[in-house]
């Protein structure tokens, strides 16, 4: 994975493997689809509300999303742009 991935781009990776496109998984599980279409964009962060509900939907664990969202943002250089 690369050191800078954003987690929308590994959040549309497992969406598209399991044959889903971002409006459809949010509708099926609940999630606000601008949001889910936000973050598969890169445009969001994750925050902890967001994070349990990915985990719930996808079998994960909400310190994943926590996780790669922190990692994330610790490697973003500081005149970055962007969530």
């Amino acid at each position: 994975m690369n050191e800078k991935m954003h987690p929308g781009e590994l959040l549309l990776e497992e969406l598209l493997e399991r044959g889903y496109i971002p409006n459809d998984f949010a509708e099926q599980f609940g999630l606000d689809p601008q949001v889910v279409l936000d973050l598969c964009k890169k445009e969001s962060s994750i925050d902890s509300d967001l994070a349990d509900k990915l985990a719930a939907s996808l079998g994960t664990s909400s310190a994943l999303w926590m996780n790669l969202q922190k990692s994330f943002d610790e490697k973003r250089m500081p005149g970055d742009i962007g969530c």
